[in-house]
């Protein structure tokens, strides 16, 4: 999370190629690299995690060569006939 969201890891120097950093990831990414203990880090790690999920700073895509729905639950599954497979049709019965 750190190489996405912090300054120090702008281009050319690491990957943070959306160049996205705030004055609270940058706090929260300190506090991760200057943790103590386990408890510490797991801690930090947490809140930074909840900052980034919060602010949204780029898009989470689910990708897959092969997706499968193995449930009789699942229905709208439709196999794709090329490299793309059409997710918004898919829906699990309750």
């Amino acid at each position: 999370m750190i190489r996405f969201s912090t300054a120090k890891a702008f281009p050319p120097v690491a990957t943070n190629w959306g160049y996205f950093s705030t004055p609270e990831t940058e706090k929260l990414a300190t506090a991760v690299k200057h943790a103590f203990t386990p408890d510490e880090m797991n801690k930090a790690a947490g809140e930074l995690h909840a900052a980034l999920v919060d602010q949204v700073p780029f898009l989470f895509v689910a990708h897959d060569v092969g997706p499968r729905a193995i449930s009789p639950a699942v229905s709208g599954v439709v196999q794709p006939q090329s490299w793309f497979i059409d997710l918004s049709l898919v829906s699990k019965k309750e």
